[in-house]
Formats: C-alpha cells, sequence, structure tokens
C-alpha cells in the first residue's frame, strides 16, 4: 500500500507496463519467441517440420513471398489454424526470423538433433 502512495502503481497498472515492456521489446527478439510458441510445435524448432502434413520451413523464403507467408498465416491452410490474432508485425517478425535462421542451421546444422539427422540423411 506504501508502494502504492509513493509510486502510484497498482496490480494493474504493472500489469500494463510489462505489456508494454513486451511490446517495447518486440523489434529486436519476438521473432523467434512467436515462432517458438505458435509454429514449433507442428514446424519444430529446427524447422524442419514432419512432412508431408508439417512441411519444412528451411529456405522457405525461396519458394513463397513474404506477403504470401503473412497471408497463411492470416487465414491458415488443410490443418494449420489461422494465426488473424497476430499483429502484421508480429507475422513479419516471424518470416524474418524464419529467413536468419536458415543462415543459423548451414552454420550450426549439427546441433539440431532429429532435424539434423534428417538433413544429413538427405545429403547423402
Amino acid at each position: 500500500m506504501v508502494l502504492t502512495f509513493i509510486y502510484g502503481i497498482t496490480a494493474k497498472t504493472t500489469k500494463q507496463l510489462n505489456n508494454e515492456l513486451l511490446i517495447g521489446e518486440h523489434t529486436t527478439i519476438t521473432g523467434e519467441q512467436l515462432y517458438q510458441k505458435n509454429c514449433a510445435a507442428c514446424h519444430g524448432t529446427d524447422l524442419v517440420g514432419n512432412p508431408p502434413t508439417f512441411p519444412s520451413l528451411i529456405k522457405i523464403d525461396e519458394q513463397m513471398k513474404k506477403n504470401q507467408v503473412v497471408e497463411l498465416l492470416q487465414t491458415g491452410r488443410n490443418v494449420m489454424p489461422s494465426f488473424e490474432v497476430l499483429a502484421t508485425s508480429d507475422k513479419n517478425d516471424i518470416y524474418a526470423y524464419l529467413g536468419t535462421f536458415e543462415k543459423e542451421t548451414t552454420t550450426n546444422s549439427h546441433k539440431n538433433g532429429m532435424g539434423c539427422q534428417m538433413r544429413c540423411r538427405n545429403m547423402n
């Protein structure tokens, strides 16, 4: 109660501030966080997926334009649900993360468990 009087912060205000902080961090780290929260359950943390039901997202930027991926996230397709609740900027961040992940997997390919095994098997 004393803190509330001194700082003028209530539990509700603190929650609102926390949400604002998350939004403020949005541009630096949320592409990966959004992917892990919304996409990794089906497409895997390493983007390899489980084809044909859950396709690989590795090199997705070579197969689909950004606006196509954003639209797919908006509408969903087949077993993939719609992620219409995500802001367009969040969808753009997911797409941007997919592009950076491709570069990381090229240099760190043996750190990805089953995904690595699948990629390495396909190389032989």
